[in-house]
């Protein structure tokens, strides 16, 4: 993923439009250009595309798709998948 590279401390969690107060397991979202982890959740994903904004994503044989995008230090990452009609949003800064 272009640009985003690194450990980046979460912020805030949403899950369709409504905030995550209990963010226990969602503290740090590690990018890498192949990779991406939330810790210490251990949720993985392999990075199989990706554009300056917006990547193809799998984990556990699930198909994920983001978009994301940085802003005055603060990164926007969007996770959705097509079988479910849900997104979750993180906010993070380095």
């Amino acid at each position: 993923m272009t640009g985003v590279d690194g450990a980046w401390a979460i912020t805030k969690v949403r899950v369709d439009t409504e905030p995550v107060n209990d963010r226990e397991g969602f503290e740090r979202l590690v990018v890498t250009p192949n990779r991406i982890a939330i810790e210490p959740a251990g949720i993985e994903f392999s990075v199989n595309q990706s554009t300056s904004r917006s990547a193809v994503l799998e984990s556990r044989s699930q198909i994920f798709f983001a978009e994301y995008f940085t802003r005055d230090g603060e990164l926007t990452f969007e996770l959705s998948r097509p079988a479910f009609n849900e997104k979750v949003r993180l906010s993070a800064e380095k």
